[in-house]
């Protein structure tokens, strides 16, 4: 019995420390439970191989549907060609997204560069990368295939919270998302081609970010 409750007392902990909760694509697995750790880059501890399960995502760019458990965190959304890859370098937003609030968000359609040519087939992997006010980087990775047989989350399934606001960083006009599949800060697509592409290494995001806290310091 003691067993039990300890077990059932530790889960509860692990869900109420939880701080990203990626729904789609599926995550690669749960990053609650030890060994693993949201907190181990680039993928909570959690390996990808040949048979991790892979979300089929359009080649011109797919949904992103995760819940957000912090009150404000910096959040970047990267790609890795490959599987198992450690070098998510693809990053879809030129600067990172600042957010308040927790909830849900979903990108109904992230609009892929036109420069960013994928083979139908190629395995990859998303990552969402966050960041919060304390500087502690979270990490949580879904597995895609590319594939023009792909589609779009419906509309019933891609909602977004009213207690979420995201803009760019440097923005200083705040927009909240709306509670239909139109995305954070005005629409995904339009997000996603507003933000110019850049390509940065982890260890570049990680240099940006660090700028930015001590400028705020």
């Amino acid at each position: 019995m003691r067993s039990s409750t300890s077990l059932a007392i530790a889960s509860l902990l692990t869900i109420a420390s939880a701080h990203v909760q990626l729904w789609y694509p599926e995550w690669r697995g749960n990053s609650f439970l030890p060994p693993f750790s949201q907190t181990i880059f680039p993928c909570a501890g959690i390996n990808d191989n040949s048979t991790t399960a892979r979300t089929l995502w359009p080649l011109d760019g797919g949904s992103l549907n995760f819940t957000l458990h912090d009150d404000a965190a910096y959040i970047s959304v990267n790609i890795g060609l490959g599987v198992n890859t450690t070098n998510f370098n693809i990053t879809l937003f030129s600067a990172p997204l600042n957010e308040t609030g927790r909830g849900n968000v979903c990108f109904p359609k992230l609009q892929l560069p036109a420069d960013f040519v994928v083979a139908e087939g190629t395995s990859a992997s998303i990552q969402i990368a966050t960041t919060s006010n304390s500087g502690e980087g979270l990490y949580n990775c879904g597995d895609i295939t590319f594939t023009k047989n792909a589609t779009l989350l419906p509309a019933d399934q891609c909602q977004n919270s009213s207690t979420i606001t995201i803009t760019p960083l440097g923005q200083s006009v705040s927009t909240s998302p709306s509670t239909t599949s139109s995305a954070p800060a005005t629409s995904s697509s339009s997000a996603a081609s507003s933000l110019a592409y850049k390509e940065y290494t982890a260890s570049g995001f990680v240099l940006l970010l660090a700028g930015l806290f001590t400028a705020m310091l």
